[in-house]
């Protein structure tokens, strides 16, 4: 049996402005024929598009709106070939920036590609080195170095708020004067926004919280409003596990990271309320916001 997990993303726009009506006047092709709802997609519904690419020189292509010059960008799109033999094509954006070749399948796959716009021009599409024909859905440009779920868009682009996730009520299974916060995660890239693991009372006031920050792993303690801890440090090595921990009782405070003791503090502090919520939180900041995988939690009612 799988592990059950949450999927918490930050806030992304789709400026792709038709990401599944292909045959519509926001896409423009050349040497290309477009035929609509012939297929059922990867959401079960037949509204999957047959995209022929009747010769070598050609293109299919998003207007969208401007690029932002020196931006990362994602490209992303559900692909399998429309022919018994496997196809091979390629995804370009910013008019000109384009992919190695890409592989179509029997078989849905998303096909992603990452790249550092040069201009303003959006253009984001697909092209072919020869004849081919495949099935499309789903086709996402989105800011970031990696790609989110699928934002569907019709006629504009679509924006989904960022994740967060909390449970409140939560004092019976929280101490009101003293625990350890524990966490093995994985952060997938550095830079741009904080991500959080912390339990409260509902607000600012009463805070402990343990993740990055930009570049850097975090922890901290708030208490009647009165920072009693912080301290951040360790650059963050991405896509690696990482330990985190923090100890807190009042004048006896202590920060991990895989281990070693980073910072302590002897400062005395009270909660003015109870901590009755736990929260896993995103904070944008900028272009984009990082992703973080949380492979074990553990909290504890006493200071360990």
């Amino acid at each position: 049996v799988a592990n059950p997990y949450l999927l918490l993303e930050p806030s992304r726009t789709n400026l792709v402005t038709q990401s599944e009506y292909f045959g519509g006047s926001d896409w423009i092709s050349s040497n290309v024929t477009i035929t609509d709802n012939v297929t059922t997609s990867p959401e079960g519904v037949q509204n999957a598009a047959l995209i022929n690419f009747t010769s070598g020189a050609n293109y299919f292509q998003n207007g969208g709106g401007g690029m932002v010059s020196g931006s990362t960008y994602t490209i992303s799109c559900y692909v399998k070939r429309a022919l018994s033999t496997d196809q091979v094509f390629k995804i370009y954006g910013n008019g000109n920036i384009v992919s190695g070749d890409f592989t179509a399948t029997s078989e849905w796959q998303r096909f992603t590609y990452t790249f550092t716009a040069a201009s303003t021009n959006f253009s984001c599409g697909l092209t072919t080195p020869s004849i081919c024909q495949i099935h499309l859905y789903g086709f996402q440009v989105e800011a970031g170095v990696y790609p989110t779920s699928y934002i569907p868009t019709y006629s504009v682009s679509a924006t989904r708020a960022v994740d967060d996730c909390s449970k409140t009520n939560a004092g019976g299974i929280i101490e009101q004067t003293e625990g350890t916060l524990y966490a093995e995660v994985t952060f997938l890239s550095t830079g741009g926004g904080s991500q959080w693991l912390s339990i409260s009372s509902g607000n600012s006031q009463n805070w402990v919280f343990i993740g990055k920050d930009n570049d850097d792993i975090r922890g901290y303690v708030r208490a009647s409003n009165v920072v009693a801890f912080t301290n951040q440090d360790t650059l963050i090595i991405d896509n690696t596990p990482t330990k985190i921990a923090i100890a807190y009782k009042s004048g006896d405070i202590a920060f991990y990271i895989n281990g070693t003791l980073i910072a302590s503090s002897t400062s005395s502090f009270s909660f003015n309320q109870p901590l009755d919520s736990i929260y896993f939180r995103a904070s944008d900041s900028g272009s984009t916001v990082e992703t973080t995988k949380y492979n074990e939690i553990l909290l504890y009612p006493t200071r360990l």
